[in-house]
């Protein structure tokens, strides 16, 4: 199979689904990365962070090589790509980013400007893969 390289730099920076349709609306971090387990919290999956690009919303936020983006707002866990991509549909022109850091394996909520209005998405289904958290109450580290 033969994949053109701009669609595998999306693909790449997690802009485009399984099927390959660019959804304009979908929001961006700016970072590849590389769905990996999350070692204690199982099921859970996380966008390990490969690169952060220059200027980029995860820039602003802080986000570093080898940090693990694993709850999107205060409650949502993911084990999907299109989970993760649902997830941050979701969130408004600020959210938190529950990051576990590379340098010493502990969750870390980071405020994100993300700059999107999820209006026109609230009527979309849940896919498969997303998963209900509550960091928030249950973590002295919560937001």
């Amino acid at each position: 199979m033969f994949i053109r390289p701009i669609a595998l730099l999306a693909l790449a920076a997690g802009v485009l689904g399984t099927a390959g349709a660019a959804r304009a609306d979908q929001p961006k971090l700016g970072f590849s990365g590389t769905l990996v387990k999350v070692p204690g919290h199982e099921p859970l999956m996380g966008y390990r962070v490969d690169a952060v690009t220059r200027d980029s919303v995860a820039a602003k936020t802080g986000l570093k090589r080898g940090d693990v983006v694993t709850i999107i707002g205060e409650t949502f866990g993911f084990t999907t790509h299109e989970a993760y991509q649902y997830a941050l549909r979701q969130q408004g022109k600020k959210t938190k980013l529950g990051v576990i850091r590379s340098r010493d394996g502990k969750l870390t909520w980071l405020d994100c400007p993300l700059g999107h209005n999820p209006a026109p998405h609230a009527d979309e289904t849940p896919p498969d893969g997303l998963i209900a958290v509550d960091f928030a109450r249950n973590s002295q580290n919560g937001p």
